[in-house]
């Protein structure tokens, strides 16, 4: 009998969130919270279509073809993956490509946005290392809904580039989405876990977006971008900085690779974990790499042997099997370093 769970559960049938899709249903449950005096289901009877009627948006996924896309997951084997900030030098210029909203599940895209962005350095007096790493710029979204008016929303980027993310500041715009039709919501920008792959005469840009809504107090739902720009585009800068990144990456492969720690940059996620983890590293020099997955008590309860890497970024997903809900170790083995992560398991 409660209005609000009525306009929840006519979202239900709405989106096939949790149920099949059902519009007469959808409609029921919605009228009878708008009878109610509920004002988001008056609004949502008015739209022709809910959140998750994007289907386009799905098939726009396969045609993206961006180097940057991580290749798909192989269980209980070591991968070698391309390096998420490839080259500092190379992450500013022009891009374009596309922003996909997901619904909170992450199942199913809601929506699709053209994007522009521009990255520079700021004109700064600041140590050569430190403006390296400090960006400006602006990002362009632009929306053509079936539900809302054409919008565009510029945002001025303030940011700070780490290994792998983005982290920014003072950097905010405000949109319209389907269920705020008649006024804006403001985000703010919080980080972008990005990665960035140098191929042919293009660079590609693909990752994460972190928004969070002070008008809402809460994140933004799940969002992803894909984007590329060209190398012959941006002042002539066909060949020099490219070339100059590969030779630094055999250069840099040669001159670490007796070092003595061969296992750095150890990540792993999700954490907590349902029922596989991921562990990404990179090796510094060739080196045979052992792995554990360890409970409390000391017990191996999955282990993958030893196998030789050769330098590189690798990502090995574990799929342990049936074990108890806890906390456990990640154990990565080189030589005499070992390197040990906490994680969950939900």
């Amino acid at each position: 009998g409660r209005d609000n769970s009525m306009y929840l559960y006519g979202l239900c049938f709405r989106n096939g969130y949790g149920l099949s899709r059902n519009e007469d249903s959808a409609k029921y449950w919605l009228q009878k919270a708008a009878d109610m005096g509920y004002a988001q289901a008056k609004q949502e009877l008015l739209l022709k279509v809910g959140e998750n009627a994007n289907d386009s948006a799905g098939a726009l996924v396969q045609k993206i073809n961006n180097a940057a896309l991580p290749p798909e997951t192989v269980l209980n084997e070591f991968r070698k993956i391309t390096p998420h900030i490839a080259s500092r030098e190379l992450i500013t210029g022009n891009y374009s490509g596309y922003l996909l909203q997901y619904d909170w599940s992450g199942r199913h895209i809601i929506s699709n946005k053209a994007v522009t962005l521009s990255l520079e350095r700021p004109d700064s007096t600041a140590s050569a290392e430190a403006s390296i790493n400090e960006l400006t710029g602006e990002w362009v979204e632009k929306t053509t809904g079936q539900d809302a008016n054409s919008q565009i929303a510029t945002a001025r980027l303030n940011a700070t580039l780490k290994d792998d993310s983005l982290l920014f500041k003072d950097t905010h715009y405000a949109v319209r989405d389907h269920y705020s039709q008649g006024h804006t919501i403001t985000y703010n920008f919080e980080s972008a876990s990005l990665n960035l792959v140098c191929s042919g005469d293009s660079v590609y840009l693909a990752g994460s977006i972190e928004l969070f809504s002070p008008d809402r107090k809460e994140p933004s739902k799940p969002l992803f971008v894909a984007l590329v720009r060209s190398l012959t585009s941006d002042g002539g800068q066909t060949d020099t900085p490219l070339d100059k990144w590969a030779k630094d990456k055999q250069k840099d492969s040669t001159d670490k690779g007796g070092a003595s720690l061969q296992l750095v940059d150890v990540k792993v996620y999700p954490n907590p974990f349902a029922s596989s983890v991921t562990v990404e590293f990179t090796v510094k020099g060739p080196t045979e790499v052992a792995i554990q997955l360890i409970s409390m008590s000391g017990t191996v309860v999955y282990k993958k042997p030893k196998q030789t890497l050769q330098p590189g970024r690798y990502a090995i997903t574990l799929s342990p099997g049936r074990i108890a809900s806890g906390a456990y170790f990640v154990r990565l083995v080189s030589g005499a370093q070992a390197v040990d992560v906490k994680v969950i398991r939900k």
